[in-house]
């Protein structure tokens, strides 16, 4: 059993967003800001990571594609 089958169903909807801004990831799933940062914490937990980078850094290992958002292109 993988430490990723150990998260609840509301952490796995969590994990792939967990790169967005927490406004971001909580608009998405209609969440409030505070549920995104407790279950990212968690997630962290669950992982063994120190903080939501570590988390990040393992769930990529695992195979999970993290969604990230990426910033306006500045001009030359």
């Amino acid at each position: 059993m993988t430490t990723i089958t150990l998260l609840s169903p509301a952490e796995s909807r969590v994990l792939p967003l967990i790169a967005l801004p927490y406004k971001e990831a909580a608009h998405r799933l209609n969440l409030s800001e505070p549920c995104i940062k407790m279950h990212i914490r968690q997630i962290a937990r669950k992982l063994g990571a120190r903080d939501r980078y570590g988390a990040i850094a393992l769930a990529t290992r695992f195979g999970v594609e993290i969604e990230i958002r990426r910033s306006k292109r500045l001009p030359c």
